[in-house]
Protein backbone atom coordinates (compact mmCIF):
# COMPACT_ATOMS: atom_id res chain seq x y z
CA UNK A 1 0.00 0.00 0.00
CA UNK A 2 1.50 3.30 -1.31
CA UNK A 3 2.37 5.65 1.90
CA UNK A 4 -0.07 8.44 2.71
CA UNK A 5 0.93 11.75 0.86
CA UNK A 6 1.95 14.91 2.79
CA UNK A 7 0.40 17.57 1.24
CA UNK A 8 1.42 20.22 3.87
CA UNK A 9 4.72 20.59 2.19
CA UNK A 10 3.26 21.16 -1.15
CA UNK A 11 3.43 24.43 -2.92
CA UNK A 12 -0.47 26.33 -3.85
CA UNK A 13 0.36 25.83 -6.98
CA UNK A 14 1.15 21.96 -6.68
CA UNK A 15 -2.09 21.75 -4.57
CA UNK A 16 -4.50 23.43 -7.07
CA UNK A 17 -2.68 20.79 -9.98
CA UNK A 18 -3.80 17.74 -7.92
CA UNK A 19 -7.27 19.08 -6.84
CA UNK A 20 -7.83 19.51 -10.96
CA UNK A 21 -6.53 16.55 -11.66
CA UNK A 22 -8.73 14.19 -9.24
CA UNK A 23 -11.64 16.24 -10.36
CA UNK A 24 -11.00 15.20 -13.62
CA UNK A 25 -10.63 11.43 -12.68
CA UNK A 26 -14.07 11.45 -10.61
CA UNK A 27 -16.00 13.18 -14.09
CA UNK A 28 -14.52 10.52 -15.98
CA UNK A 29 -15.09 7.74 -13.12
CA UNK A 30 -18.48 9.14 -12.93
CA UNK A 31 -19.23 8.85 -16.21
CA UNK A 32 -18.32 5.04 -16.81
CA UNK A 33 -20.89 4.11 -13.63
CA UNK A 34 -23.46 6.08 -15.36
CA UNK A 35 -22.75 4.34 -18.76
CA UNK A 36 -22.55 1.09 -17.04
CA UNK A 37 -26.12 1.31 -15.05
CA UNK A 38 -27.64 2.52 -18.56
CA UNK A 39 -27.11 -0.23 -20.08
CA UNK A 40 -27.63 -2.59 -16.94
CA UNK A 41 -30.97 -1.28 -17.28
CA UNK A 42 -31.96 -1.00 -21.08
CA UNK A 43 -31.30 -4.36 -21.01
CA UNK A 44 -33.14 -6.01 -18.00
CA UNK A 45 -35.98 -7.73 -18.69
CA UNK A 46 -38.83 -5.32 -17.05
CA UNK A 47 -37.42 -2.02 -18.67
CA UNK A 48 -37.81 -4.39 -22.02
CA UNK A 49 -41.66 -5.16 -20.54
CA UNK A 50 -42.46 -1.74 -20.14
CA UNK A 51 -41.16 -1.18 -23.38
CA UNK A 52 -42.73 -3.49 -25.77
CA UNK A 53 -46.30 -2.94 -23.57
CA UNK A 54 -46.05 1.21 -24.23
CA UNK A 55 -45.49 -0.07 -27.91
CA UNK A 56 -48.24 -2.96 -27.88
CA UNK A 57 -50.98 -1.17 -29.94
CA UNK A 58 -54.88 -1.90 -27.58
CA UNK A 59 -56.72 -3.90 -29.12
CA UNK A 60 -60.64 -3.77 -28.48
CA UNK A 61 -62.10 -7.32 -30.03
CA UNK A 62 -60.27 -8.40 -26.41
CA UNK A 63 -62.62 -6.34 -24.20
CA UNK A 64 -66.09 -7.02 -23.49
CA UNK A 65 -68.09 -3.87 -23.37
CA UNK A 66 -71.71 -2.72 -21.69
CA UNK A 67 -73.64 0.28 -21.80
CA UNK A 68 -74.04 2.07 -18.75
CA UNK A 69 -75.41 5.51 -17.48
CA UNK A 70 -73.43 7.99 -15.91
CA UNK A 71 -74.82 10.73 -13.61
CA UNK A 72 -71.99 14.29 -13.06
CA UNK A 73 -71.49 17.43 -12.19
CA UNK A 74 -69.45 20.47 -13.53
CA UNK A 75 -69.11 24.29 -12.63
CA UNK A 76 -69.52 25.80 -16.39
CA UNK A 77 -67.61 28.85 -15.66
CA UNK A 78 -64.58 27.93 -17.00
CA UNK A 79 -66.37 25.81 -20.48
CA UNK A 80 -68.36 26.90 -23.42
CA UNK A 81 -71.23 25.10 -22.43
CA UNK A 82 -71.29 20.70 -22.37
CA UNK A 83 -71.64 20.39 -26.35
CA UNK A 84 -68.90 19.90 -28.48
CA UNK A 85 -69.63 21.05 -32.02
CA UNK A 86 -66.68 19.84 -34.82
CA UNK A 87 -64.76 22.57 -36.75
CA UNK A 88 -66.29 25.45 -34.51
CA UNK A 89 -62.92 26.89 -32.53
CA UNK A 90 -64.14 28.53 -29.19
CA UNK A 91 -61.94 30.21 -26.14
CA UNK A 92 -62.69 27.52 -23.86
CA UNK A 93 -63.05 24.19 -24.19
CA UNK A 94 -66.27 21.94 -23.99
CA UNK A 95 -67.23 19.61 -21.31
CA UNK A 96 -67.64 17.05 -23.91
CA UNK A 97 -64.22 17.44 -24.61
CA UNK A 98 -62.89 17.18 -21.21
CA UNK A 99 -65.20 14.16 -20.71
CA UNK A 100 -64.17 12.24 -23.81
CA UNK A 101 -60.27 13.06 -23.30
CA UNK A 102 -60.98 11.22 -19.73
CA UNK A 103 -62.28 8.53 -21.79
CA UNK A 104 -60.24 7.73 -24.40
CA UNK A 105 -57.09 7.97 -22.05
CA UNK A 106 -58.61 5.52 -19.87
CA UNK A 107 -59.36 3.37 -23.20
CA UNK A 108 -62.65 2.70 -22.20
CA UNK A 109 -64.48 3.66 -25.28
CA UNK A 110 -64.22 2.48 -28.65
CA UNK A 111 -65.65 4.81 -31.36
CA UNK A 112 -65.88 4.37 -35.15
CA UNK A 113 -63.48 5.86 -36.82
CA UNK A 114 -64.80 9.25 -38.48
CA UNK A 115 -62.34 10.47 -41.56
CA UNK A 116 -64.12 13.92 -41.02
CA UNK A 117 -62.80 13.84 -37.37
CA UNK A 118 -59.49 15.50 -36.85
CA UNK A 119 -56.97 13.35 -34.64
CA UNK A 120 -58.30 13.91 -30.81
CA UNK A 121 -61.73 15.33 -31.73
CA UNK A 122 -63.96 14.08 -30.13
CA UNK A 123 -65.57 11.07 -31.44
CA UNK A 124 -68.54 9.25 -30.06
CA UNK A 125 -69.55 7.21 -33.13
CA UNK A 126 -70.18 3.31 -32.07
CA UNK A 127 -70.45 4.30 -28.53
CA UNK A 128 -74.22 4.84 -28.37
CA UNK A 129 -73.36 7.97 -26.11
CA UNK A 130 -76.77 9.93 -25.62
CA UNK A 131 -77.37 13.33 -23.21
CA UNK A 132 -79.62 14.41 -21.28
CA UNK A 133 -79.97 17.75 -22.14
CA UNK A 134 -77.77 20.94 -22.70
CA UNK A 135 -76.15 23.73 -21.20
CA UNK A 136 -74.74 26.96 -22.26
CA UNK A 137 -71.29 28.66 -21.62
CA UNK A 138 -70.87 29.53 -17.94
CA UNK A 139 -73.77 27.44 -17.07
CA UNK A 140 -73.27 24.85 -14.53
CA UNK A 141 -75.12 20.99 -14.07
CA UNK A 142 -75.33 19.01 -10.94
CA UNK A 143 -77.51 16.27 -12.09
CA UNK A 144 -76.15 15.64 -15.61
CA UNK A 145 -76.73 12.23 -17.32
CA UNK A 146 -75.17 10.06 -20.41
CA UNK A 147 -75.78 6.71 -21.24
CA UNK A 148 -72.52 5.40 -23.13
CA UNK A 149 -71.29 1.89 -24.59
CA UNK A 150 -67.75 1.01 -22.13
CA UNK A 151 -65.19 -1.21 -21.73
CA UNK A 152 -65.90 -3.95 -18.78
CA UNK A 153 -64.27 -6.13 -17.29
CA UNK A 154 -66.83 -8.89 -17.78
CA UNK A 155 -64.97 -11.58 -19.99
CA UNK A 156 -65.97 -12.20 -23.52
CA UNK A 157 -67.08 -15.55 -23.32
CA UNK A 158 -69.38 -14.94 -20.58
CA UNK A 159 -70.97 -11.99 -22.69
CA UNK A 160 -70.98 -14.39 -26.03
CA UNK A 161 -72.72 -17.26 -24.42
CA UNK A 162 -73.98 -16.17 -21.16
CA UNK A 163 -72.60 -19.03 -19.16
CA UNK A 164 -72.34 -18.13 -15.69
CA UNK A 165 -73.28 -14.37 -16.07
CA UNK A 166 -75.21 -13.20 -12.77
CA UNK A 167 -78.56 -11.91 -13.76
CA UNK A 168 -78.39 -9.04 -11.21
CA UNK A 169 -79.94 -10.48 -8.39
CA UNK A 170 -77.09 -12.47 -7.38
CA UNK A 171 -78.34 -15.64 -9.20
CA UNK A 172 -76.30 -17.36 -12.00
CA UNK A 173 -77.91 -18.53 -15.04
CA UNK A 174 -76.58 -22.04 -16.54
CA UNK A 175 -77.06 -23.23 -20.04
CA UNK A 176 -78.47 -26.73 -19.11
CA UNK A 177 -78.35 -28.18 -22.27
CA UNK A 178 -74.50 -27.96 -21.97
CA UNK A 179 -74.48 -29.97 -18.90
CA UNK A 180 -72.70 -33.27 -19.42
CA UNK A 181 -74.26 -36.39 -19.17
CA UNK A 182 -73.79 -38.90 -16.41
CA UNK A 183 -70.47 -40.35 -15.74
CA UNK A 184 -68.60 -37.68 -17.40
CA UNK A 185 -66.55 -35.10 -15.16
CA UNK A 186 -67.73 -32.27 -14.26
CA UNK A 187 -65.92 -28.95 -15.13
CA UNK A 188 -63.97 -26.71 -13.23
CA UNK A 189 -66.50 -24.40 -11.19
CA UNK A 190 -66.19 -20.72 -12.33
CA UNK A 191 -67.30 -17.95 -10.11
CA UNK A 192 -70.06 -15.85 -11.51
CA UNK A 193 -69.16 -12.36 -12.93
CA UNK A 194 -70.47 -9.57 -10.37
CA UNK A 195 -71.75 -6.72 -12.56
CA UNK A 196 -70.70 -4.15 -9.81
CA UNK A 197 -67.94 -5.65 -7.88
CA UNK A 198 -66.10 -7.53 -10.04
CA UNK A 199 -66.46 -4.38 -12.40
CA UNK A 200 -64.10 -1.32 -13.34
CA UNK A 201 -64.51 1.58 -10.95
CA UNK A 202 -65.70 4.19 -13.62
CA UNK A 203 -66.28 7.19 -11.29
CA UNK A 204 -62.72 6.70 -9.82
CA UNK A 205 -60.69 6.42 -13.30
CA UNK A 206 -62.86 9.25 -14.53
CA UNK A 207 -62.25 11.30 -11.54
CA UNK A 208 -58.51 10.87 -11.47
CA UNK A 209 -58.49 12.11 -15.02
CA UNK A 210 -61.03 14.71 -15.51
CA UNK A 211 -60.41 18.41 -14.16
CA UNK A 212 -61.28 19.19 -10.83
CA UNK A 213 -64.54 21.36 -12.23
CA UNK A 214 -65.96 18.46 -13.48
CA UNK A 215 -66.53 14.99 -11.02
CA UNK A 216 -68.55 12.19 -11.59
CA UNK A 217 -71.23 11.13 -9.44
CA UNK A 218 -73.03 7.63 -9.75
CA UNK A 219 -72.96 5.14 -12.31
CA UNK A 220 -75.71 2.78 -13.81
CA UNK A 221 -75.13 -0.72 -14.57
CA UNK A 222 -77.98 -1.87 -15.80
CA UNK A 223 -79.80 0.66 -17.93
CA UNK A 224 -82.08 -0.76 -19.99
CA UNK A 225 -81.24 -2.44 -23.04
CA UNK A 226 -83.30 0.56 -25.45
CA UNK A 227 -81.67 3.23 -22.69
CA UNK A 228 -81.56 7.21 -24.00
CA UNK A 229 -80.41 9.46 -21.72
CA UNK A 230 -82.15 12.64 -23.74
CA UNK A 231 -85.68 10.33 -24.44
CA UNK A 232 -85.89 8.26 -21.37
CA UNK A 233 -85.59 11.29 -19.32
CA UNK A 234 -89.04 12.39 -17.73
CA UNK A 235 -87.89 15.48 -16.47
CA UNK A 236 -85.42 18.52 -16.03
CA UNK A 237 -84.74 21.01 -13.33
CA UNK A 238 -83.43 24.44 -14.32
CA UNK A 239 -82.80 26.87 -11.63
CA UNK A 240 -82.13 30.41 -12.64
CA UNK A 241 -80.29 33.23 -10.48
CA UNK A 242 -80.27 36.72 -10.84
CA UNK A 243 -77.43 38.32 -9.27
CA UNK A 244 -77.65 41.82 -9.78
CA UNK A 245 -79.16 43.28 -6.75
CA UNK A 246 -80.77 46.21 -7.99
CA UNK A 247 -83.33 43.88 -9.75
CA UNK A 248 -86.86 44.03 -8.29
CA UNK A 249 -89.84 42.09 -9.99
CA UNK A 250 -92.81 44.90 -10.78
CA UNK A 251 -96.36 43.93 -11.50
CA UNK A 252 -95.21 44.49 -15.45
CA UNK A 253 -93.35 41.50 -15.09
CA UNK A 254 -96.47 39.04 -14.75
CA UNK A 255 -95.47 37.04 -17.70
CA UNK A 256 -92.28 35.78 -16.58
CA UNK A 257 -93.48 35.35 -12.88
CA UNK A 258 -95.89 32.82 -14.23
CA UNK A 259 -93.58 30.34 -15.16
CA UNK A 260 -93.04 30.05 -11.34
CA UNK A 261 -93.86 26.29 -11.40
CA UNK A 262 -93.53 23.09 -12.79
CA UNK A 263 -94.39 23.23 -16.27
CA UNK A 264 -93.40 21.50 -19.72
CA UNK A 265 -92.47 24.29 -22.10
CA UNK A 266 -90.42 22.12 -24.42
CA UNK A 267 -93.59 23.01 -27.32
CA UNK A 268 -94.65 26.53 -25.58
CA UNK A 269 -90.85 27.77 -25.98
CA UNK A 270 -91.24 27.15 -29.76
CA UNK A 271 -94.73 28.34 -30.29
CA UNK A 272 -94.77 31.35 -28.49
CA UNK A 273 -91.87 33.17 -29.71
CA UNK A 274 -94.14 36.51 -30.27
CA UNK A 275 -95.02 36.28 -26.47
CA UNK A 276 -91.51 35.43 -25.26
CA UNK A 277 -90.23 38.58 -27.26
CA UNK A 278 -92.94 40.59 -25.58
CA UNK A 279 -92.06 39.84 -22.38
CA UNK A 280 -88.73 40.16 -22.92
CA UNK A 281 -88.98 44.07 -24.41
CA UNK A 282 -90.18 44.54 -20.23
CA UNK A 283 -86.79 44.08 -19.03
CA UNK A 284 -85.62 46.72 -21.51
Amino acid sequence: MDDKVDYSQWSSEKLLQRVTALEEDLRHQNARYELLAQKRRTSSPIHQAKRSRSARQFDPSKYSTRLIALKFAYLGQRYNGLEYHANNNTRYPTVEEEMWKAFDKAKLIFPTHNPDLKEGEPNWEGCEYSKAGRTDKGVSAFGQVIGIRVRSNRPLEEQATGEGVSNGNGVTEQDNSKRPSDGEPLPPRQVAFDPIKDEIPYPQILNRLLPPEIRVLAWCPSPPPDFSARFSCEERCYKYFFTQPAFTPTVGHESLLSAKGDHNRQRESWLNIDAMHEAAKKFE
